[in-house]
């Protein structure tokens, strides 16, 4: 059986865009990991109090935490890379300018893209979108297309940044990732129980730290949008997709 690998630039991107969708393929049995990269930070807005130091061991919890709440069977991957205010020392409020994407060194995403390579031999692998310009989702995406092969990497739609993106400004974003990748992409909705939304809200809620119960309400009713499901991006033409996309 195929393998599906996960891409996520941090500790929190696969259960925000893909807990529907994994919850749904582990009970299919596909042997699923998720790999998250940029997990070193300080970045903790509604933790209490702390030491900087101690923040990535409290996202790896609330991680796990949500991951096993879908499912024991997911396994966990990470390449404790720095996120973007330590690795380009800048603010929180320059992390999405288009001006910071032009201080990620190439040399970085090479090497990202020699990390990935390998999963595509396992199986299909699936990056984010980059929605919302986030510098780390787009060097994780970068990455990704650089080094996919087969027809073999689809895309999931980034939240919490999905819920502000138009449509149009995705429809773009799918449309040059079809010219980089040579690729023609369809839209497939992954869909649940019937109280889906409710199951996705109580896994999101994990990340006490990072979001607030308004914030994971936006991200699990946007789920609301494709009738309880999630839209991912996958090769028209690709047979390895079609058996998670049926």
């Amino acid at each position: 059986m195929l393998h599906l690998t996960v891409l996520s630039p941090h500790r929190d991107d696969a259960a925000f865009s893909l807990s529907i969708g994994l919850s749904r393929w582990v009970k299919l049995g596909t042997p699923m990991k998720i790999v998250n990269f940029f997990t070193e930070s300080e970045y903790a807005p509604y933790a209490l109090p702390m030491q900087a130091a101690v923040i990535p061991a409290l996202r790896a919890r609330e991680d796990k935490q949500a991951l096993r709440s879908i499912s024991p069977l997911i396994r966990m991957e990470s390449l404790h890379l720095l996120d973007a205010p330590l690795r380009l020392h800048i603010g929180l409020d320059a992390i999405c300018s288009t001006e910071t994407a032009r201080l990620q060194n190439r040399d970085e995403t090479t090497w990202l893209a020699s990390q990935i390579r390998r999963y595509f031999s396992r199986g299909v692998v699936m990056a984010p979108l980059g929605l919302g310009n986030h510098i780390d989702h787009l060097v994780v995406n970068h990455a990704a297309v650089t080094c996919a092969t087969n027809q073999r990497l689809a895309f999931y739609e980034d939240l919490p940044y999905a819920t502000w993106t138009s449509e149009c400004t995705l429809r773009q974003k799918v449309s040059d990732l079809e010219n980089q990748t040579r690729t023609y992409l369809i839209p497939r909705i992954i869909r649940g129980r019937s109280v889906v939304i409710a199951d996705k809200l109580r896994v999101v809620s994990r990340y006490k730290s990072q979001i607030t119960r308004e914030e994971g309400k936006a991200i699990s009713y946007f789920a609301r949008r494709y009738h309880g499901g999630e839209r991912i991006w996958v090769p028209k033409y690709s047979k390895a997709w079609m058996a998670f996309t049926q």
